[in-house]
Formats: structure tokens, sequence, C-alpha cells
């Protein structure tokens, strides 16, 4: 009952199914009924398939939707949103397998259509990793829509060949009343949906604020990307992430704001921290365009002159002393910050382009506090450590 009503609701007409019965019963031939009777089954199954596990994906997505950091939060809601109206319209195509090609044909154009914007909108998020393979797209959609730009390719070319395949068919573009009617609801209710939700979630968000700058927000740590324990999260829309700051960390940057005022020498990353919780200005608060193959998503277009970041890779990446001191002096730093992770001077040592072991850079130094002359340790804890410039 339920389909016979859907299928009425998009334009199928009883008629119809008598005139067919009378058509296959003059030609009952194998190729003749696969042709009218079995690639429409076909088609309907693949938009059954698509629609369904698009709507599964988007709960998922939506069960676990991060608030923090924000840019992550509107890619979920909008590109859930998209999915959501390309879903319903496979779904009520995939039931309506007798007969109303000229509604089949209008919802696949307008799928097309949103597709399109999907991908457009989507591309501007993409993730950096080559990794390519169908294992490589099933963990793009749940987490995040973190498409790589192939994934993404491969992943619009599915949802859009069936509606393609849809125009392609004989037919008129012929909107019926209840066609058109069934439309215009679900591109309006769906985002009514979706924008309430996003107004629930600020809301709920609004009550964390602890501190709010001119470009950053200070929360209380709840429902953040990351899993590990944090006491506050720093959140902006300038910056391409937001960062859950663990205690020790905290405690790091609130040392570091008892100090006196001067410019902080730390890799793009910490920018953001720095500024809002040790209320200190960073030499760096972006990469620069020549490594942003080293940002796992970037999402805006700010980006640091690519000599500027160059110079503070090399700062940490370099064996000599000497010119670790010359950059600070040109500068204009005075303190030092750098937490306690190899894996970061894998990322400084690509945009320094210099080829310095580990065990010789500045960085394993001032890790380790060896063989330090220009710089005095003010601070260490788990997290890392904070050097300041010795005046001379």
């Amino acid at each position: 009952m339920l389909v016979e009503r859907i299928r009425k609701l998009m334009g199928w007409c009883p008629m119809a199914v008598e005139e067919e019965k009378r058509e296959f019963a003059s030609n009952s031939s194998f190729g003749y009924e696969f042709k009218h009777r079995g690639l429409r089954t076909l088609f309907a199954s693949v938009h059954l398939v698509i629609g369904i596990g698009l709507l599964v994906n988007v709960f998922f997505v939506i069960r676990n939707m991060p608030w923090f950091p924000g840019w992550i939060l509107e890619i979920d809601i909008t590109a859930s949103m998209l999915l959501s109206v390309i879903a319903l319209f496979s779904i009520f195509i995939a039931f309506d397998i007798i007969k109303s090609d000229e509604a089949k044909k209008v919802l696949s154009l307008t799928s097309l259509i949103i597709i399109l914007l999907l991908f457009v909108y989507l591309a501007g998020w993409t993730a950096s990793s080559t990794s390519f393979s169908l294992s490589s797209l099933l963990q793009s959609l749940q987490f995040n829509y973190t498409f790589t730009m192939q994934t993404l390719i491969l992943f619009t070319l599915i949802i859009a060949v069936p509606n393609l395949l849809n125009l392609l068919r004989k037919g008129s573009y012929r909107v019926e009343r209840r066609t058109g009617i069934v439309l215009i609801l679900i591109l309006i209710l769906v985002p009514a949906v979706f924008a309430s939700l996003n107004y629930h979630i600020n809301m709920q968000k609004s009550k964390l604020l602890i501190e709010k700058g001119e470009e950053y927000g200070i929360y209380h740590p709840a429902h953040y990307w990351w899993y590990q324990p944090a006491v506050v999260f720093v959140d902006s829309d300038k910056w391409s992430t937001g960062t859950a700051v663990s205690q020790e960390e905290y405690d790091a940057l609130k040392f570091l704001k008892g100090l006196e005022d001067g410019k902080v020498m730390a890799w793009w990353d910490f920018g953001l921290r720095i500024k809002a919780l040790a209320k200190k200005e960073a030499v760096i608060y972006y990469g620069s365009e020549e490594i942003k193959r080293t940002i796992a998503r970037p999402g805006n277009k700010n980006y640091e002159p690519a000599e500027k970041v160059r110079d503070v890779a090399a700062f940490f990446t370099t064996g000599n002393e000497d010119e670790a001191k010359a950059i600070m002096e040109k500068y204009e730093a005075v303190y030092v910050y750098l937490p306690k992770n190899m894996y970061l001077f894998n990322a400084m040592k690509l945009a320094s382009g210099l080829d310095t072991e580990y065990e010789n850079s500045m960085y394993y130094r001032f890790e380790n506090n060896a063989d330090i002359k220009h710089f005095e340790k003010l601070y260490e804890n788990e997290y890392g450590v904070i050097y300041k410039l010795r005046e001379l």
C-alpha cells in the first residue's frame, strides 16, 4: 500500500499498467522484456541502494558529529543536507518503477544539479592524503566527509551516473502537479530540518563559551573532533583547525602568558592557541601555500608568505644555533614554544628543505636541553618546553 501511494503521488497512472501488459503480451521475447522491464528494475534497484545507503551514512555522520572545530560542523550539516535530498529523490525514483518517466527525468535533473553543488562545496574542503581505494571512499563518507579529490570524483560519479542515464532515456521533462509538490516539499523541508539542527547545536555551544576574542572562541571541551582529555577547546572561523587543549599544554600556555611581552617562535599549528590562551603574538599563524599538502584538510585560503614559513621551519630544523639565533632576530622573536612531538619535525623538515637529521637539529636540542648557548630554558613539562633568547 505504501509503495502504491508513493507511485500515485509521483504521477503513476494505473491505466498505464494495462497498456504495458498488452504491449508485453504482443511481444514476449526475452530481449524485449529485459529491455523494457529488466533495465527499468535494474535502474530502480541502483537508485534504491544509493538512496538508502546515503540516508544510512547521513544518520551515522550526524549521530557522531563533533561540534568542534566549527568548520567540521559546517561541513557535516551542509553535506548531509545535500546528500539527504539526493537520497530522497533516488528513493522516489526507485519506487516509481512502472511509469511516469517525466517525473523520474525531472527528479534526476534536479539531483544532478544538487550533486554538482555538493561536489563544488566539498572540493573546497578536500584532504591532502594521496591514498585511493574503495575502502578510503567509505572512510571519507563516514569521517566527516573527508574526501581526497580522487575519492570525491569517484563518489560523485557513483551517485551521478544513474541520474544521468535517466536523462538519456526517451521522454519529456513535463512536471506533473503532484511531482512538483513533492519536489518543492523536499527542497524546503530537508534544509529546514538541518537548519534547525544547526541552530540547536549553536545554542548549546554558546553555553560552553568561556571567552570570545575577535578571531577565536574558548570553550569548555565537549563534542570535539579529537578524543584525548582536554580542559578547553579553542575554535575559530578564521583558522583551518580547532584545538583541543590538554591540561599539560594549558599549563605551558598559562606560563607563557605570565611572561613579559614578546613574539613567540612556534610552528603555525600553535599560533591560534598562543594568541588565545597565552595572549602573545606568534611569528606565523598559517602554513604557506607551498606546504598546503602537509595540512590534513585545509579549509581556508589564508597563507603566510613562503619565505616566512621556510624561515620558521629552518629555525627548528637547522643544526646551526647561530643561524637559529639570526632567524629569531630577523622576526624580533623572544620566546620559543615547542611541543615534544617528533612527528612535527618531519613537517618542518619538509617545509625548510633542509636535510638535517633529527638528532642534529635545533628541535632535538631544544627538546633535550642539549648544547644550547643562545637560549635559556624557562619551562618544561610532559607536553613541551619554552625557551627565551638570551640577552647578550
